[in-house]
């Protein structure tokens, strides 16, 4: 199956996006439906839908890149974050994972205080020789007891837990202390002070 766009374009246009709710179901349902389609065959960044989180964000001719230059998850997120109708402020490159942490403190928030909600942006710094961020994904949810260390996570680009060397559009389990930020949806929706 060759999937070109959103799964919720509809003719009638998209009149129940209009509360951040909406939205963020939008992204938790499309990011999931992914997740059962979007296998990396070859390990190269190549299959179809992979173009098409690169065109939805701006890029022409993904398919001419390297496929070391289409590391695609931050690409995925802005994709499904447009066809959800969430417009990202302050990223100057959604598909550039070091842009997502220089978005400034009205959007960045450090999940040991404030808990990330289902559709944010959840940013991991892996590589420990890196001072920005190397990989980003969508919270699913976030148990709310301090003591419970884990979290439910869609991303793109990630590895499969279940399959050694298979990547794609994965759903899984990771720990809380893995994230390092998170872009809010609420702070883009939320009133001007």
């Amino acid at each position: 199956m060759v999937l070109q766009g959103p799964i919720y374009a509809s003719p009638g246009g998209d009149f129940w996006l209009d509360t951040l709710a909406n939205k963020r179901r939008c992204v938790i349902d499309q990011a999931e439906f992914d997740a059962k389609y979007v296998r990396e065959e070859t390990n190269r960044n190549d299959h179809p839908r992979i173009y098409a989180y690169f065109k939805a964000v701006g890029f022409k001719t993904p398919e001419k890149m390297k496929p070391s230059e289409r590391a695609w998850c931050g690409a995925f997120v802005g994709a499904i974050l447009k066809w959800c109708g969430v417009a990202v402020a302050n990223v100057k490159n959604v598909a550039a994972t070091v842009s997502w942490v220089t978005a400034g403190k009205k959007y960045i928030k450090d999940p040991r205080t404030v808990p990330p909600e289902p559709g944010d942006v959840s940013i991991y710094n892996f590589s420990k020789r890196r001072t920005g961020a190397d990989h980003v994904e969508f919270v699913k949810y976030w148990h709310p007891n301090p003591k419970f260390p884990y979290v439910d996570i869609i991303g793109g680009n990630t590895s499969d837990p279940k399959k050694k060397k298979s990547y794609g559009v994965i759903a899984k389990t990771r720990l809380k202390w893995e994230i390092k930020s998170y872009y809010s949806l609420r702070a883009l929706y939320a009133p001007a002070s």
